[in-house]
């Protein structure tokens, strides 16, 4: 009779306690989304901040007049150095920017497709409408990044930002005989 109890009340207690985590992330994801924003809106020029689905994108260097944009389905070539949030920039923990750090040895622009490639949710969506030649600060909240999991030297739900140069864009084909 006693382990029929037991059960169940082991059931009731896991439940609390997932449910209790997910709040906590879900507060910790509220509080860096506030940080981000008035972190950029105290730095930045408005007209340079451009937000879209849980990513905030901060151009830098603006790209030439003409120059294409990114969209899903396009190719990009670019450095970046990837940072935890701490009201701007704080514990770098991956780049491939030779002007960051000679300390990492891959120093090439990544190339991805966006849409084909899995970068994290964050990062992606931060890149769709960034410019060729441009360079920009993509924020957003853990959430979007590596969650409850963290990697690396990232501790979970840790909000992060990206310093991105853009060094090429290849727009799909389709696309431009649109």
């Amino acid at each position: 009779m006693k382990r029929l109890i037991i059960i169940p009340a082991l059931a009731v207690a896991a439940t609390l306690i997932f449910s209790c985590r997910e709040q906590n992330a879900a507060s910790t994801y509220a509080t860096e989304e506030s940080s981000i924003d008035s972190y950029v809106y105290k730095k930045f020029d408005s007209t340079a901040v451009h937000h879209y689905n849980g990513s905030t994108r901060v151009t830098l260097t603006e790209a030439s007049e003409g120059a294409d944009s990114l969209e899903r389905g396009d190719s990009t070539y670019f450095y970046w150095a990837g940072y935890m949030f701490s009201n701007g920039p704080g514990t770098l923990f991956s780049t491939n920017d030779p002007k960051v750090s000679s300390a990492y040895q891959d120093t090439v622009p990544a190339g991805v497709k966006l849409g084909e490639t899995s970068l994290i949710p964050g990062l992606e969506n931060g890149l769709i409408g960034i410019r060729n030649g441009e360079e920009a600060y993509i924020v957003f909240s853990g959430k979007y990044g590596f969650g409850e999991d963290g990697v690396y030297d990232v501790t979970p739900l840790s909000a992060l930002i990206y310093h991105i140069r853009i060094k090429d864009i290849i727009k799909e084909k389709n696309q431009l005989s649109q």
